[in-house]
């Protein structure tokens, strides 16, 4: 067993966690509902005053932000060193503008399981080199012109398990994205000529659509 194995299993019996690997350089620590993610390359002890409340992070420089299932109704201030932002399972219905303008080191972003019912250009500002937006089971019905187009990195974006009837090209603004996954399967989109655009942009090169229609 590694040393870094045999200091998790001493504090999980301290703590009474439980705890899996996911990836060779993450562990889930999790104690009920709420989760805490400590990278392996640098060690945070778990206790309570970690769970769903903590900056943790490790010589690789990835910084975890978490604040899920705390029940939030707007996002809290968040650190700018966070890499990987963690506020799915709250109650946020809107992000104001600006609320992300430190976050030029963020790449990935959980918002799911929410309340938020529109999404707009204004939400994303600073979020620079964000490349994974996670937005499914939400309550989003709306999504404004240029809405995704401050957000020049992005790869994927998860719309899944929304109310979306129409989505436009537009929301990406003048340019499209590199190369995009969306996601967007269990939205009730009216699959009519409005969507014709996506087959012409997976043909373009640009674009990957799962679950449209």
């Amino acid at each position: 067993m590694s040393t870094m194995m045999r200091m998790l299993s001493k504090y999980q019996q301290k703590y009474n966690h439980s705890f899996v690997i996911k990836k060779q350089n993450e562990v889930r620590v999790g104690r009920n509902i709420n989760t805490t993610r400590l990278m392996c390359s640098g060690l945070a002890i778990p206790g309570s005053t970690l769970l769903g409340l903590s900056l943790v992070g490790g010589t690789s420089g990835i910084y975890h932000f978490l604040q899920g299932q705390q029940g939030l109704q707007q996002v809290p201030v968040i650190p700018a060193e966070a890499t990987h932002v963690y506020l799915d399972g709250n109650e946020i219905s809107d992000i104001g503008p600006g609320v992300f303008h430190e976050l030029n080191k963020c790449i990935y972003m959980n918002l799911g399981f929410n309340h938020l019912t529109e999404i707009r250009p204004d939400m994303w500002e600073g979020l620079n080199s964000l490349k994974t937006l996670i937005l499914y089971v939400n309550e989003i019905h709306h999504i404004s012109d240029g809405a995704f187009s401050t957000l020049p990195a992005v790869r994927s974006i998860y719309l899944n398990h929304n109310k979306l009837k129409v989505l436009s090209r537009t929301v990406f603004g003048p340019n499209h994205p590199h190369r995009l996954d969306l996601h967007l399967g269990d939205n009730p989109l009216q699959c009519d000529s409005k969507l014709c655009w996506m087959e012409e942009a997976e043909v373009e090169g640009w674009l990957k659509v799962h679950s449209a229609c």
